[in-house]
């Protein structure tokens, strides 16, 4: 998941946000194989946030993309 996470930062800071959901939706589901529900919910968050493809990101998506940071360095599942 760690991988998904770096690129998830990498896509977000280039304001590449088709990647970012990708990415995101990629945690979602590594998330919900190992059981870290919270991790899962947290990242389903962002990915309301950054809405459908080809759209830009609703306003909070920076405070979504934090929270989900913090929980996947937190090592809370």
């Amino acid at each position: 998941m760690r991988g998904e996470a770096q690129a998830l930062s990498r896509a977000a800071l280039a304001q590449d946000y088709d990647e970012a959901r990708f990415r995101v939706h990629c945690i979602r589901v590594l998330a919900a194989d190992g059981g870290c529900m919270g991790i899962w919910r947290a990242a389903l968050e962002l990915s309301r946030y950054l809405g459908p493809l080809g759209t830009s990101p609703n306003a909070g998506y920076r405070s979504a993309f934090a929270y989900l940071a913090n929980r996947l360095a937190s090592g809370r599942p």
